[in-house]
């Protein structure tokens, strides 16, 4: 009930500042649709929208690293090269020389962590340092 109330004045809320904003643009005239397009015409600028969009951009996709051309547009199909090397969503792991599926490197890291971490848990009480008591 109490959140059906909350609900209910935040919708009201919503109605107002909605009613108030839509009476302000029809009292300065720009809810007339002819008005809308003469100020996006004179306001229009085709530089800054190709600037954000790169829609004719020519070198789209494409970048320039030490020498060598690197596809930017098709990433997400990259081979893996020596680790650390691949995009991050490759579809290949190199593992050594062998090449496994990216799920199966994910999981591997996974549970070597895992064990990483059980094994430091285990060992935690047997490492002290210098000056400080070993605790039970």
């Amino acid at each position: 009930e109490e959140l059906e109330r909350y609900r209910q004045s935040q919708r009201s809320a919503w109605r107002e500042a909605k009613t108030s904003k839509d009476e302000i643009l029809h009292q300065k005239g720009w809810d007339d649709p002819a008005k809308g397009m003469a100020i996006k015409e004179a306001e229009f600028n085709q530089v800054l929208i190709d600037w954000t969009t790169q829609d004719q951009v020519l070198n789209k996709g494409i970048a320039v690293y030490n020498e060598r051309i690197i596809n930017t547009k098709d990433a997400l199909y990259t081979q893996p090269s020596w680790p650390g090397n691949g995009a991050f969503h490759a579809a290949q792991t190199r593992i050594g020389s062998g090449v496994v599926p990216k799920s199966w490197g994910n999981w591997m890291v996974l549970w070597g962590a895992t064990m990483g971490f059980i094994v430091a848990l285990a060992f935690k009480n047997k490492v002290r340092l210098p000056g400080r008591s070993r605790q039970i």
